[in-house]
């Protein structure tokens, strides 16, 4: 086998112009995707395709590998060769930001594909609520680690895009498990409908903690169920469902969360009682 770093030595004495190439192949390669528009678009396709036809090793590296058409005008290649996973990602560049502020998270966090192909896949059979499955992909992402992992991004000439090409050896992906539990579903939703509650949206979390409390049978959700009905100002219906409470409080072992009820009630009750009469004002 060739000595790459030999080789990749000799390549760049011989195309002092060609900035990227194979020199990142050597010197380069980890994180979560950056964020996107929703707007889709070729354009990455075929910057990126361009850059790696033009090498040989990045073309040897890279066979028979697909290349993946990212949102937001980007596009990726994963390759794996001799324990080692190469990425190459091309991406567009705006205004006076850095291009290895959104090329190297973005090169670092394709070097997991394989294991991220699992986990959306496994994703998309368990969970159909778009918020749930952002937030558990967040999560699982953040849980990954890549060391020892080597990075260089560069423009394009007069283009607005940039490349990077990254690599890791195996031993430095430490992936978060890819199998999805159903507890693990259950504490997002949790934690979904309480940001909807820490932002004031009453309503949508209260839906999200009544149905939560469909399918588990807690009574904590559904005592959190009943302060967001009642944050929402809809009293008529918190009070309809502290009915069904009142025979599950008793389960309730949150100290803490029942102090919560209690203060939401007892404002709830006051608002209610400082609402005036409507009657019949026909004379």
């Amino acid at each position: 086998m060739r000595n790459p770093k030999a080789t990749s030595a000799s390549w760049c004495r011989g195309h002092p112009g060609r900035v990227l190439g194979i020199c990142i192949a050597v010197a380069g390669f980890g994180l979560p995707p950056a964020l996107a528009t929703d707007i889709q678009d070729h354009r990455g396709v075929g910057i990126l395709t361009d850059f790696r036809q033009a090498d040989e090793q990045l073309r040897t590296i890279f066979d028979g590998t697909a290349v993946i058409n990212d949102i937001g005008g980007r596009a990726s290649q994963f390759a794996h060769r001799d324990d080692t996973r190469y990425a190459l990602v091309a991406f567009p560049v705006r205004g006076n930001i850095k291009p290895e502020r959104i090329g190297e998270p973005y090169c670092r966090g394709r070097l997991l594909t394989p294991e991220q192909t699992v986990f959306e896949d496994n994703l998309s059979q368990q969970v159909t609520d778009k918020l749930v499955s952002r937030n558990l992909y967040k999560a699982w992402r953040s849980s990954g680690q890549i060391v020892n992992s080597k990075v260089l991004t560069r423009r394009i000439p007069d283009k607005d895009y940039a490349v990077s090409l990254c690599r890791v050896p195996d031993e430095g992906v430490t992936s978060a498990p890819v199998v999805i539990k159903p507890a693990d579903i259950v504490a997002t939703r949790i934690a979904v409908a309480g940001a909807l509650f820490a932002n004031g949206d009453f309503g949508n979390a209260a839906r999200r903690y009544r149905a939560i409390f469909k399918d588990t049978d807690n009574p904590d959700m559904l005592v959190n169920e009943v302060i967001s009905i009642l944050k929402s100002g809809d009293l008529d219906a918190g009070f309809e469902r502290d009915e069904l409470l009142q025979g599950r409080l008793g389960d309730v072992t949150d100290t803490g969360l029942l102090e919560r009820y209690d203060a939401a009630m007892e404002q709830a009750v006051e608002a209610y009682m400082a609402m005036p009469e409507t009657g019949d004002t026909s004379g």
